[in-house]
């Protein structure tokens, strides 16, 4: 937010996004809000807005972001890549969230913890590494299933093996393609969220937490600020863990049959 501008009648907001964004991550809410502001670990204003008669129990969700922030800044050893953050939500059952670039969006039954986790995740992934190609959209939603559920993890409320067994057992019982084949109309359906991200704890398994963190530093410092394939991805982890992984993304991201989870 650059400026406000009070034309008596009017008002006049000028924003400016200083850094390269994608097209679909680009948006306007209008409304009545209140305007809620923090800072973030490393000084970043942080500002949502609210509708005014929002309860304190969706206001709650967004109280640890600052938490989130420094934790997924140490997973991947690099700060939250913008200038600033922020959160909106509307008065509306929308379905849905969506990771708008610095300013995420809320519906009201989605203004929970987790969700917040995962929008802000994909400031990291998703935004300042943004895929090549729809087909790579694991690569966003994936990520930002399951480093939110590395986030629960590191609370000491939840187990990742177990929350990833759960998980996977509710894949077992519904078809399931490749993260990487998906149709286009399953773009945004559970092969992609829920197998993509069991495909990164699968493989966090398979090379170990220090290979794992490693893995996703390097694949983020390698292409942030830019785009990247699943092929990249691939080269990255088998680069870092000195392992050809081939077989084991093949049968994770393209090939129908759900793969078992190592150590299940």
């Amino acid at each position: 937010l650059r400026e406000e501008i009070d034309n008596g009648a009017t008002r006049t907001s000028v924003w400016e996004m200083r850094d390269p964004m994608a097209t679909y991550l680009a948006a306007i809410y209008l409304g009545d809000f209140e305007r809620v502001e923090e800072s973030g670990p490393n000084g970043e204003p942080i500002r949502y807005y609210f509708p005014p008669d929002l309860d304190a129990g969706k206001r709650k969700a967004f109280a640890r972001v600052p938490e989130m922030m420094a934790f997924y800044a140490d997973l991947l050893g690099a700060p939250y890549p913008f200038a600033v953050y922020g959160g909106i939500v509307v008065p509306a059952q929308l379905g849905y969230a969506m990771e708008n670039q610095t300013m995420n969006l809320f519906g009201l039954d989605s203004a929970n913890e987790l969700t917040v986790a995962h929008e802000l995740m994909h400031e990291w992934f998703g935004n300042n590494v943004s895929l090549s190609d729809w087909q790579d959209i694991w690569l966003n939603e994936g990520f930002a299933y399951y480093l939110p559920m590395m986030w629960v993890e590191s609370l000491g409320v939840l187990d990742a093996d177990d929350m990833a067994l759960s998980q996977w057992r509710m894949l077992e019982d519904r078809d399931s393609v490749g993260p990487a084949t998906v149709p286009q109309d399953e773009l945004f359906g559970a092969s992609v969220y829920v197998r993509g991200g069991l495909t990164l704890h699968a493989l966090r398994k398979t090379v170990g937490d220090d290979a794992f963190r490693e893995i996703l530093r390097e694949y983020y410092r390698r292409y942030a600020g830019g785009n990247a394939t699943t092929a990249d991805f691939i080269a990255v982890a088998n680069e870092v863990s000195g392992q050809d992984l081939t077989g084991f993304f093949d049968a994770w991201l393209y090939q129908e049959e759900l793969p078992p989870l190592p150590g299940n």
